[in-house]
């Protein structure tokens, strides 16, 4: 997935000498009838995606967007924001009921408490809202000041760290081995953006494998 989705498109910003632009406060301008609606579109489609092998919250957005059918950018940022915070809470009722993970956080749950029980999953909802509230505020304190220095980052430099990175902690953990699925999987990768596929069609590699092995 780092390769698919991560090495792939940082070695393309630094083909293309990316640059971040010098960043201006945005105030999204929305009726609460319009969000709501997106939020319940988006949770609904959450369900579905999240207890299907192999969706993920991209597909989550993709389907609320064309429910909803957003009409821009503005709307389609909360679409998916929604998306990513709806699948992260959905995926706990999914380790609940069908005793599946689906993210890498319940993952990690699971590896500590094994399972889940009503009274662990209350505790999860709870932290969960405590902690998106504080995360909000604390988003919107900071937030200008890093819009007004986030473009003096050197993004190459930040990118080829990042792609080293990845590289090393491959090769700790899955060796050379790996290092060559990761090879593969940033070649398709870069094939995608360059023969202009959405990359989402790649989520294949995850659906399809998931589907034969069920069979």
């Amino acid at each position: 997935m780092s390769g698919l989705f991560g090495v792939s498109a940082l070695i393309l910003s630094i083909q293309n000498n990316t640059k971040i632009p010098e960043q201006n406060e945005v105030i999204l301008e929305i009726e609460n009838k319009e969000l709501a609606r997106y939020s319940l579109t988006t949770f609904f489609a959450s369900l579905l995606t999240n207890f299907l092998p192999g969706l993920t919250s991209s597909h989550t957005a993709l389907i609320a967007n064309k429910i909803t059918k957003v009409k821009n950018q503005a709307e389609y940022i909360i679409l998916a924001n929604a998306a990513g915070s709806s699948a992260t809470i959905i995926s706990f009722i999914a380790f609940y009921t069908i005793s599946k993970t689906r993210s890498g956080a319940v993952a990690a749950i699971e590896y500590l408490i094994k399972s889940i029980n009503i009274n662990l999953l209350v505790l999860v909802f709870s932290t969960a809202l405590i902690t998106l509230g504080i995360s909000v505020f604390i988003a919107i304190k900071i937030s200008d000041k890093i819009l007004k220095n986030i473009n003096k980052i050197n993004y190459t430099k930040i990118s080829i760290l990042i792609i080293l990175l990845i590289v090393v902690i491959v090769l700790i953990i899955t060796k050379f081995e790996g290092l060559l699925i990761l090879l593969t999987a940033t070649s398709l990768g870069i094939l995608a953006f360059k023969f202009e596929i959405e990359k989402i069609n790649i989520t294949g590699c995850l659906i399809l494998p998931v589907i034969i092995y069920l069979i």
